[in-house]
């Protein structure tokens, strides 16, 4: 039998140091990946948590039209400082309230600054960074860690926007 990505969680860091057009740009790459990739299902179960020390917002979709209008009228809710462990904790408790049926993963999309939970969740996680972080900065050894420096990242969103003759990153709104 095949297997499908059913569920999984998209976590975006709002603290002061992301950008909002940088996040809609990772947004709209993700939207792309999905269109075009026959490992999802066509109904999907993606949570979107905005957080930096504690969770601004949980957008549940259902289907990729729902993530496209979640794209267009996108708008980053926070500013704080970065604590990661809020949207471990808070994903745990949608997993034990049967919000999941069978949780993939996890993708946090951040500067990579900010205190990491110590204990390594029972699902996979990947921290998308745009930018090597410090040197001081200690990922846990359990994280996947994938920089994508913000020109790849752009570029990447324009193609996507191409490939998807309905999203039009400049009529997006800006942030």
């Amino acid at each position: 039998e095949e297997k499908r990505i059913e569920d999984f969680v998209i976590a975006v860091d709002t603290s002061m140091s992301t950008s909002g057009a940088l996040v809609r740009e990772f947004l709209s790459c993700t939207y792309a990946i999905l269109r075009s990739t026959e490992t999802f299902t066509r109904k999907v179960n993606i949570r979107i948590l905005q957080c930096d020390d504690q969770i601004r917002s949980d957008t549940p979709i259902r289907d990729l039209e729902e993530l496209r209008g979640y794209m267009e009228s996108f708008s980053l809710v926070g500013g704080s400082a970065t604590d990661f462990r809020p949207v471990f904790d808070y994903v745990e408790k949608l997993r034990a309230e049967g919000a999941f049926t069978s949780l993939r993963g996890l993708v946090y999309f951040t500067d990579g600054m900010g205190i990491y939970p110590r204990k390594r969740p029972p699902w996979e996680t990947a921290f998308v960074l745009l930018e090597e972080p410090p040197l001081s900065i200690k990922m846990p050894p359990w994280a996947i860690r994938l920089v994508v420096p913000t020109p790849a990242l752009d570029r990447a969103a324009r193609e996507a926007a191409e490939l998807d003759d309905g999203i039009d990153l400049d009529e997006l709104p800006q942030l």
